[in-house]
């Protein structure tokens, strides 16, 4: 009965460690907001269509933040972008693009952007609508 007992322990001891939770929580985009500033215009535009959302989404994997800047671009003048990307657990991610060479995620040191590949925000932008 002893043995029967210890293993019993040892069985659930076991299996026990790996039970998965069912109720993980599944993190969804659920709106992207965009604000531009420049010196002489300042815009903003909200999507929360798929459609709308994955550009941004895939332009912002795409983009390879690399290197710190020698600069502060802080100081620098030049077109501002914030992103901010809205999960569906009430979280959000902010991205700051300024002058098609500097990129900071979440408040983190900038980071430097390839120019022209930065350049294809605006064009994203500037062909969708706001949904809102």
């Amino acid at each position: 009965m002893k043995k029967f007992l210890l293993f019993l322990l040892l069985c659930v001891f076991l299996f026990g460690c790996h039970i998965k939770s069912t109720t993980s929580a599944v993190k969804a985009v659920t709106e992207i907001d965009v604000q531009y500033r420049s010196d002489s215009t300042a815009f903003s535009r909200k999507y929360s269509t798929e459609v709308k959302m994955r550009p941004i989404l895939n332009y912002l994997r795409w983009i390879s933040p690399y290197g710190v800047p020698q600069e502060n671009p802080d100081a620098l003048a030049g077109d501002t972008y914030t992103i901010t990307i809205h999960f569906s657990d009430n979280s959000e991610k902010v991205y700051l693009q300024k002058a098609n060479r500097y990129l900071q995620v979440d408040g983190q040191a900038w980071k430097l952007i390839d120019a022209e590949n930065a350049r294809t925000l605006s064009r994203i932008i500037n062909e969708m609508e706001s949904d809102i």
